[in-house]
């Protein structure tokens, strides 16, 4: 049984691991450290935290130091491979800290491989999704004159669940009460540093379908820029606050939906190319979607299976839903009035909304569903089966 960790090449150059594994010129000794790594005219020390292992690197005696969050991996007669987040916090005299690379530039080294484990249709749109649902992008100035910022995804108690799943995937970030009655839980990042070097680039290699989400993600990288290049971060508070009181214009469109093309002229690319992707569909489901059991006639009782989504501004989005799965009832506005909705009862539709879901959903949903797909198959047209499972769902949610 051996353990070891990997390093990306393009880090540290330290030549790339053969295929057992073996890092060239590495050696382990004991110097009051739980291990330290010794690199020829390079020295590493190693030291473990949250069940992580955090490396600092001094090269050529060079005193900036490098964190490093990696994974260690078991290997039995085989490879393994594992990256993370890095990034050099330098001082630019100023008292800020500014995440950068060797060279001096802004960097973020991402496995995307490890976050895409479980996600085959990509973690990074299904987290977009996600945050387009029930995501918060917030930043302000707090009493002390500072500056927060703060990424956020809230969930009720019931589906917890999902929110310790997001800071497992991604090995940053806290899980707590969104209010006193502990009724709501919320998932954050509020280090400005980790938000700037990897949330940020992370949410930018994918495609935000709302455009309040977008426009408020825009704004919130707009501001950390500001906030982490400046040599004194209380110098641009005027400019953080011109960025934050920005309302969105009547006809925005983000500029992760806009491509260049034909001599300069934009177009909305995103809605084209078969967006939603699935994997933002899974995400978002997460956050807005529905699977329920509804009652069609009383004499005789019928029960019928049916999904859906609401919000509040985007009929465009449930549109391009309606169209992706084949829907044939229309986009409707919600009987009070307030926001637009999406919902099915259609065999056909039901049968491609399982084949589409089956095995992709994560939180507390992933319950639900399995049990109203399953229910499909075993009870369709056993009216009180059903109603007797739909009563059993409303009274977990209820006693959470």
């Amino acid at each position: 049984r051996v353990y070891m960790c990997g390093l990306e090449m393009a880090t540290f150059q330290t030549g790339n691991p053969t295929r057992c594994g073996n890092l060239p010129q590495f050696s382990i000794h004991e110097n009051g450290n739980p291990y330290a790594l010794c690199i020829e005219q390079q020295k590493a020390f190693v030291s473990t935290f949250d069940g992580k292992t955090k490396l600092g690197f001094a090269l050529n005696g060079d005193t900036s130091h490098y964190g490093v969050a990696v994974k260690m991996l078991q290997t039995r007669g085989q490879s393994a491979w594992e990256s993370s987040l890095v990034y050099k916090t330098k001082d630019d005299g100023g008292g800020s800290h500014c995440p950068q690379n060797e060279s001096g530039s802004e960097n973020t080294f991402l496995s995307h491989q490890r976050l895409n484990v479980g996600h085959p249709d990509g973690f990074a749109p299904w987290l977009a999704g996600l945050v387009d649902g029930d995501g918060t992008f917030w930043f302000g100035q707090n009493k002390n004159g500072s500056w927060d910022f703060c990424f956020k995804v809230a969930q009720a108690a019931y589906n917890v669940k999902l929110l310790h799943y997001l800071k497992k995937k991604l090995q940053i970030g806290s899980v707590t009460h969104a209010n006193k009655n502990k009724t709501m839980f919320q998932f954050r990042i509020r280090d400005p540093k980790l938000l700037h070097t990897f949330v940020v680039p992370l949410l930018k290699t994918t495609c935000f379908m709302t455009k309040s989400k977008a426009w408020d993600f825009e704004k919130f990288e707009k501001a950390l820029h500001v906030y982490i290049h400046a040599k004194y971060p209380s110098a641009v508070s005027d400019q953080l606050h011109a960025i934050k009181n920005t309302e969105m214009p009547g006809e925005y469109v983000p500029s992760i939906w806009l491509t260049v093309k034909n001599g300069g002229s934009a177009r909305m690319d995103c809605f084209k190319q078969q967006h939603p992707s699935k994997g933002w569909i899974l995400g978002f489901t997460e956050a807005e979607g529905s699977f329920y059991l509804q009652v069609k006639s009383m004499n005789p009782l019928r029960v019928v299976h049916g999904f859906g989504w609401t919000q509040n501004h985007e009929k465009l989005l449930l549109e391009m839903l309606r169209q992706r799965f084949g829907i044939k009832a229309a986009v409707k506005l919600h009987v009070h009035g307030k926001a637009w909705m999406l919902d099915t009862t259609a065999a056909s539709a039901v049968e491609g909304c399982i084949k589409f879901f089956e095995k992709r959903l994560k939180g507390m949903k992933a319950v639900e569903f399995s049990k109203w797909a399953r229910s499909y198959r075993k009870h369709k047209g056993h009216a009180e089966k059903l109603l007797q499972l739909r009563d059993q769902v409303r009274d977990s949610k209820r006693n959470k």
